[in-house]
This record gives C-alpha cells, sequence and structure tokens, in this order.
C-alpha cells in the first residue's frame, strides 16, 4: 500500500503527538484531570462484576446472565 505523506501531514502529527505528550506528562496530577472515585462506586462495580456471567454458546453467540 503506497501513501504519501506531505509535509503538512507530518507537521500536523508532530503537534498532535506534542500536545498527546504534555498531557501524559501532566497526568502525573491526576487530581487536575479526575475526580476521586468513591468507596462507595468502587464497591458497587465490584459487587456487580460478581454477579455478571457471559457465557458463549455454539447457536445463539453470548449469553449475559445476572446472578442474583
Amino acid at each position: 500500500m503506497n501513501k504519501k505523506i506531505t509535509l503538512n501531514n507530518l507537521s500536523q502529527f508532530y503537534k498532535n503527538e506534542k500536545k498527546l505528550s504534555q498531557f501524559l506528562v501532566d497526568m502525573q496530577d491526576s487530581n487536575y484531570f479526575f475526580d476521586k472515585v468513591s468507596d462507595v462506586t468502587v464497591s458497587n462495580i465490584l459487587a456487580f462484576s460478581k454477579v455478571l456471567s457471559v457465557r458463549n454458546t455454539k447457536n445463539i453467540g453470548k449469553i449475559d446472565f445476572i446472578l442474583n
């Protein structure tokens, strides 16, 4: 597959890469970007993951069960 890359493509790639790398550097202070998740939320997600069952079948594909 032949694809020609122009100077404009290269400069746009560089600008996007620079923004992404700055974002990753700033992520070290994660409170700046994300709110803290409460312990109740984490326990609810873990409880749901314990009762969720996904099975593959030959006839109809995947089946999702909530075992409650």
